[in-house]
């Protein structure tokens, strides 16, 4: 008998897709069984924030409450008075300081940065050691072409912030 391949998809996309599809699902299922959907769970687009689940901080996830660009990181993973920008030349190190919030030790964090074409430039991952500290990470622009960067910071399983960066 043959074999059938079997297609996967890459783990950042599977990250991406599946709260994208469980969402609907969930909010079809509250309302077909005659539900509504809890309160509270949407961003009110007053606040500017990211808006975290109870359950979410319940389970202790990270609320990524800050990330800083910059051109360079102090030894407590913030990136330094001043030297905070968006804008860089090619060859330069991108530093990205990440306010871990509530996250547990142990929780793994990924940075992902994608060029202009929507290629991924670079990556870089660590792991929260203290809630309410700091993670620093970097990228080294060299051969990186003009343009608009995107980046995902992922904490554990779960996208929190896309910051942009432009390299001249």
């Amino acid at each position: 008998m043959p074999r059938v391949p079997v297609y996967r998809l890459p783990s950042r996309l599977a990250r991406a897709l599946v709260p994208l599809l469980a969402s609907p699902l969930a909010l079809t299922l509250i309302l077909a069984c005659g539900g509504a959907a809890p309160e509270g769970g949407a961003d009110d687009g007053g606040s500017g924030g990211t808006a975290v689940a109870p359950e979410e901080a319940a389970a202790g996830s990270a609320a990524a409450s800050a990330v800083t660009l910059g051109h360079s990181l102090g030894d407590d993973g913030r990136v330094p008075a001043g030297e905070a920008s968006t804008v860089f030349t090619a060859g330069e190190t991108v530093y990205l300081s990440l306010a871990v919030g509530d996250a547990e030790p142990g929780t793994e964090v990924e940075v992902v940065w994608y060029g202009p074409e929507g290629l991924e430039a670079a990556a870089d991952q660590g792991t929260v050691e203290t809630a309410g500290g700091h993670l620093g990470f970097s990228a080294d622009t060299t051969g990186w072409a003009p343009g608009t960067y995107r980046g995902e910071v992922w904490v554990g399983n779960e996208l929190k912030e896309e910051p942009e960066l432009t390299v001249q």
